[in-house]
C-alpha cells in the first residue's frame, strides 16, 4: 500500500469516525441533557460558550499534562462536537476540503520556499 494510499484510507477512517462520534453525541445529548437540547439552537449554543468559557482557564494556564487540563481538552472537545450537533453541521463532511487546503499551501510553501 502506497503512502497516498493510506492516508486516504486514514482520512476516510476519520471521516467516518468522526461522523460516528456525532451521531453518539446527538443522543447522549438528548438522552441525557434534555433540558440544554430544548433550549433550541441560541439557548444551546450560549450554554456551549459558557462551558468553553469555562474550559480557557485549565488549558492556557496550567501545563499541559496536567490532569485539569488534559480533561478541559477532552470537554472542549465534547462541547465542540455539541455545537456542531446544534448548528446541523457534520464535520466529517468538512476534513476533505481543510486536508485540501493543507496540500495546497504546503506545495505553496515549497514553492515559495525554492524560488527565494
Amino acid at each position: 500500500m502506497s503512502l497516498n494510499s493510506r492516508a486516504v484510507l486514514t482520512a476516510r477512517n476519520t471521516e467516518s469516525s468522526l461522523h460516528t462520534y456525532q451521531v453518539a453525541q446527538m443522543k447522549h445529548d438528548r438522552t441525557y441533557h434534555r433540558e440544554i437540547w430544548c433550549l433550541g439552537v441560541h439557548g444551546g449554543m450560549n450554554h456551549v460558550v459558557l462551558h468553553l468559557t469555562k474550559y480557557l482557564y485549565p488549558l492556557f494556564s496550567k501545563d499541559t499534562s496536567s490532569k485539569d487540563s488534559r480533561k478541559a481538552l477532552i470537554d472542549s472537545f465534547i462541547m465542540t462536537i455539541s455545537a456542531g450537533n446544534l448548528l446541523n453541521l457534520d464535520f466529517s463532511q468538512h476534513l476533505d476540503a481543510i486536508e485540501k487546503q493543507r496540500k495546497e499551501q504546503t506545495e505553496q510553501n515549497f514553492i515559495n520556499e525554492y524560488i527565494y
